[in-house]
């Protein structure tokens, strides 16, 4: 039997197999690679000659890999982090290191860790390139298909093959206008009694805070729904509205607005998590550990200092 030539295949079509593979979608892999849809579409055919396997087939809107296809990316998956782990296998040193490095988080993470690290980042490695794309509620998947070294949030994923540990506490405050007369006396009752701004953070993820008030058997009268937590300052003014953050995203806003203890007590973690695959890698660890240090300096700060 001829040996199949597989000169073509290169480890970034490799790459766009496994995402494919994940996200059933040849346009949503582009996007997450930030490239044309023909490019992971070329890819995709490449290895379609390679393997003689059409590799993903269509069913409605979405592709569905096929049972060779299964096969392949679990055996490309395990190959191309193991030559990750051999790029790795080097005396590093972060001052000339050169490499990227993609972290999955939202939009806590985004405001209140992500910016100290940047600064960290550019002070002792210039030559390290920081990606950084949105969690949602699948920053587990992230990491377990290598599209992410890092995953930063309040999800706390306890699943094999992948690492987690607190990296700092966190409570809710609440933030109202300034001239809200209710910031004076935010009881529970009259908490409950309120017209709520409600973050949705898009519709992907629910608050600890929400869910522990209905299992309370509480229910919150949401007056506005917002995505994003930039939208609050300007929403909440000149409204008897009242919104509920994490305390650090809240005392963000004391320029613009009155923040006040939430009546409800609903601590949670923000947790740092990663694959096994990387947990000896020099890169990683070290990333690790410059987040923890900039964790614990936040950690230390007074209340209401950002």
């Amino acid at each position: 039997m001829a040996t199949k030539d597989l000169s073509g295949i290169d480890l970034a079509q490799l790459r766009i197999l496994r995402l494919v593979h994940r996200i059933g979608s040849f346009s949503a892999a582009a996007e997450d690679l930030g490239i044309a849809q023909s490019s992971v579409s070329y890819a995709i055919g490449r290895l379609r000659e390679a393997f003689d396997d059409p590799l993903f087939v269509r069913q409605g809107a979405r592709v569905v890999a096929t049972d060779r296809c299964h096969e392949i990316v679990e055996d490309v998956s395990k190959m191309l982090d193991r030559l990750q782990d051999l790029a790795e296998r080097r005396a590093f040193d972060p001052a000339v290191t050169e490499a990227e490095i993609t972290v999955s988080c939202n939009a806590y993470e985004r405001l209140i860790l992500m910016p100290p690290l940047v600064r960290q980042v550019r002070r002792v490695a210039p030559g390290l390139r920081v990606n950084i794309k949105t969690a949602f509620t699948d920053g587990h998947r992230h990491l377990l298909d290598g599209s992410a070294d890092l995953v930063v949030g309040p999800v706390e994923v306890r699943e094999s093959g992948i690492y987690s540990e607190p990296l700092m506490p966190e409570h809710y405050v609440c933030v109202l206008d300034p001239a809200n007369t209710l910031a004076d006396h935010l009881t529970e009752e009259v908490y409950l009694n309120a017209g709520h701004l409600v973050v949705t953070y898009g519709g992907a993820w629910r608050s600890p805070y929400q869910r522990a008030l209905e299992a309370r058997g509480h229910e919150l009268k949401r007056i506005v729904g917002t995505p994003s937590l930039a939208d609050l300052p300007s929403l909440l003014a000149g409204t008897d509205l009242v919104a509920t953050v994490p305390s650090r995203i809240g005392h963000s806003f004391n320029d613009r607005g009155r923040v006040v203890d939430c009546p409800f007590s609903v601590p949670f973690d923000i947790h740092l998590q990663w694959a096994a695959r990387s947990n000896a890698s020099p890169l990683n660890t070290w990333l690790r550990d410059v987040l923890t240090t900039i964790a614990a300096e936040i950690c230390a700060r007074p209340p209401g200092q950002v």
